[in-house]
């Protein structure tokens, strides 16, 4: 077996998630990354009105309303259907 297999467990390498999420972290923290988050979240005019013309068209296109989508369940009512998930 080569050495790029050495660092595999399971479904991958645990000491380069570990890098990431801390080098993701260290940025998100950082004042170039606070800098980058400030404004994530703001759109323009037009971004704005294309977000709200996608979300009635989503809306359009839906089979109605769900009443579980906005108790938060995400529509899982817990309840087994009886088939197997096979």
């Amino acid at each position: 077996m080569s050495n790029a297999g050495k660092n595999m467990q399971g479904e991958g390498d645990f000491e380069a998630d570990r890098q990431f999420r801390d080098a993701e972290t260290g940025f998100v923290k950082s004042a170039r990354g606070k800098q980058k988050t400030a404004g994530a979240g703001n759109l323009s005019g037009a971004e704005a009105r294309e977000r709200e013309a996608v979300a009635e068209n989503s809306k359009a296109r839906s089979k109605g309303d769900d009443s579980a989508m906005r108790n938060g369940s995400g529509g899982s009512s817990g309840k087994s259907s009886g088939k197997s998930a096979r």
